[in-house]
Formats: structure tokens, C-alpha cells, sequence
């Protein structure tokens, strides 16, 4: 096992708007485990991240020592087997199986509602072009007017187009949002977090979508 103090503290690498960035703040956050959150920009993703880790993506996780990390849920392994105090997994097997299948289709099933809601309305496509260009992706010799134009054309083709939705099923793709609400709202009138008293791994999986875009998202949010 590493020495955890040759580690520390860490640094998360994130874009405060992106999905998995937010999962990974919570985590953190919830363990307290020690760490700076930095607000990456796409040069130095693609300039200093992405060529070490064969990912222009964020979170990122980066050591004391240099090491980078990445992927969401295998950095919550990774952090688990290191700082096992406040557990994220429940202890019997069949409740962490469960848990692990939940985690995995909140990372993944709620990316298409997400994503649509984001793109496919004009007041949410616009703020979060916006948001992209000036935060983010710099240009300094493309206007920003263009560059939003760009930024919102490619946003939309890639996660709404490419993702299949289309006129016909976009209807099905905000019931399914809508659906989710109802489910949790109905398990936490019975409890705090979905697997008990505590936050569970399955629990972070789900601030991906809700954190980071249904919460602060103008259409989804209201």
C-alpha cells in the first residue's frame, strides 16, 4: 500500500459544470479526504491531462507524487481501499451488488436526460454555450459570438442527434426524468439516502446528473 502521506493532499481536476466532476466533489467532500478542486481549462486538459491519461475528460484526479487518476467509479475503488472509514459500500454482499447496479445506471442511465435537457431547450443551450466558451474553451482570435454558434451546434449533434432523440421520443426522454423524480421522492420519504442512514456509493452515482445538471439546469431544475 502507498503512503498516503506522500499523496496528499490531491488535486481534482474538474469543469464545475460536467457530469462526473460533481460525483467526484461530493465523494471527496463526504470522506474528507484532503484535496484542492481546480477549475481546468481545455488547454491544459489537452496540453498537460489528456496525453497522460488518453483522456481529453474530467474529473482527474492528481497525486502529490505526480500520478494521475481518472474514471469516476474506479477512483472511488481506488480511495475506498486507502480510506475505508465511512464505508460507501453497505457490508452485506447482495446490498453492495445492488448498490454497485444502482451507481451504475445512474452514471449511465440518466446521461441521456441530462444531456437532452441541457442541449434541446433554447434558454438552457444558450446559458451553457455561454458558460462553455467564456469558462472554459478559449479562443482568443474567434469572436465569442462565433464561437458559441460553434459550441452549441456541436453540443446538440453530439448529445442529441448522435444519442437518437429525436422529435418522436423526446417525449420519452423527459418522462423517464420525470419518473425518477417520483422513484426517489418515494424512497426518501422513508429514509435519507437510498441504501439507509448513511450516503452509499450508489447515492454519489446519482450527483452526476442530479448535482451538476437537473439541479441547476433552468428547465430540468424547475
Amino acid at each position: 500500500m502507498q503512503d498516503l502521506h506522500a499523496l496528499e493532499p490531491y488535486t481534482l481536476h474538474v469543469y464545475d459544470i460536467s457530469y462526473f466532476s460533481g460525483k467526484m466533489q461530493a465523494y471527496l467532500a463526504y470522506k474528507g479526504i484532503p484535496h484542492a478542486v481546480h477549475a481546468i481549462s481545455w488547454a491544459e486538459l489537452v496540453g498537460r491531462i489528456a496525453p497522460r491519461t488518453g483522456l481529453a475528460e474530467v474529473p482527474v484526479v492528481e497525486c502529490r507524487d505526480g500520478t494521475l487518476l481518472r474514471d469516476s467509479t474506479a477512483m472511488i475503488e481506488w480511495f475506498e481501499q486507502r480510506y475505508p472509514q465511512a464505508a460507501v459500500l453497505p457490508g452485506e454482499p447482495a446490498a453492495a451488488f445492488f448498490c454497485r447496479l444502482l451507481e451504475d445506471y445512474a452514471d449511465e442511465g440518466l446521461w441521456r436526460p441530462a444531456l437532452y435537457y441541457r442541449w434541446a431547450h433554447a434558454r438552457d443551450a444558450t446559458l451553457y454555450a455561454r458558460r462553455f466558451t467564456e469558462d472554459f474553451l478559449h479562443y482568443p482570435f474567434v469572436p465569442a459570438a462565433l464561437l458559441r454558434v460553434t459550441v452549441r451546434h456541436r453540443q446538440r449533434r453530439a448529445y442529441l442527434r448522435d444519442e437518437g432523440i429525436t422529435a418522436a421520443n423526446r417525449a420519452d426522454v423527459e418522462r423517464h426524468y420525470h419518473d425518477e423524480l417520483a422513484d426517489l421522492e418515494a424512497v426518501f420519504r422513508r429514509r435519507p439516502f437510498l441504501f439507509g442512514e448513511r450516503p452509499s456509493l450508489a447515492d454519489f452515482g446519482y450527483f452526476a446528473s442530479m448535482f451538476r445538471h437537473f439541479g441547476i439546469d433552468p428547465t430540468p431544475a424547475r
